[in-house]
């Protein structure tokens, strides 16, 4: 919540006071896509689904916000997980922005898929990789720097699709 207070002074020595609250909470049931850009709503002071539009809470989130968040996640390595792992599990954090990706597959630009070829985000066992550096045949001698479709352990896992449009492969060759 950021408030935000203004004091316009006019010639005449008149004095308005303009108070405005601007939301920019995430619902709870969202907080896998946005917790790293924006402050999370407890569950329980979530308030009727009818009042969200004049708060200023949106579901699903905008897709901006969801690509930074993203962004900040693929900054660290599985084993340098800086959140409560236990309260957030990796697999499931990343599960819940491809499920979010692939709900929308039709909608994301041509620019936020290039964004998103980009960012570290399939998780593969303990790694988490670029969509480029998984094919769906890889030898194991091509592992960690490559990974099989089959090693994508998130949950849920991305489509085949989805992977295929931010560069995935059917098999590793040797320019990969």
């Amino acid at each position: 919540m950021v408030w935000l207070l203004t004091l316009t002074l006019t010639r005449t020595l008149t004095l308005t006071l303009t108070l405005t609250l601007t939301l920019t909470l995430t619902l709870h049931q969202d907080r896998r896509l946005l917790w790293t850009v924006a402050p999370v709503l407890r569950r329980e002071w979530t308030p009727e689904r009818e009042l969200w539009p004049a708060l200023g809470l949106l579901h699903p989130p905008p897709m901006p916000k969801v690509l930074a968040h993203a962004a900040q996640l693929a900054a660290w390595a599985p084993d340098e997980w800086p959140f409560d792992s236990a309260a957030e599990p990796l697999r499931e954090v990343v599960g819940a922005l491809w499920a979010y990706l692939a709900e929308r597959q039709h909608a994301i630009s041509a620019r936020e898929i290039a964004q998103l070829a980009q960012l570290p985000l399939v998780l593969c066992g303990a790694a988490l990789v670029r969509p480029g550096r998984v094919f769906g045949q890889c030898p194991g001698a091509c592992q960690p720097l490559l990974q099989p479709r089959a090693a994508v352990s998130s949950l849920p896992r991305p489509p085949d699709a989805l992977l295929a449009a931010l560069g995935a492969g059917e098999a590793a060759a040797l320019p990969d």
